[in-house]
């Protein structure tokens, strides 16, 4: 599960990044998100 949150991150992560600049701010504003979802699976993971 995690690995899968991982691999969802680093798509989107590219699909957002590209090569311009505005890529490159929609990346950083889907940071603190991507990290609070991966955060969450490890947490609910943990719980079981």
């Amino acid at each position: 599960m995690t690995d899968l949150t991982m691999i969802a991150a680093t798509r989107t992560f590219t699909a957002h990044a590209g090569h311009t600049p505005r890529g490159l701010a929609a990346a950083i504003r889907h940071l603190p998100l991507l990290a609070v979802t991966a955060l969450l699976s490890v947490a609910i993971l943990s719980l079981f």
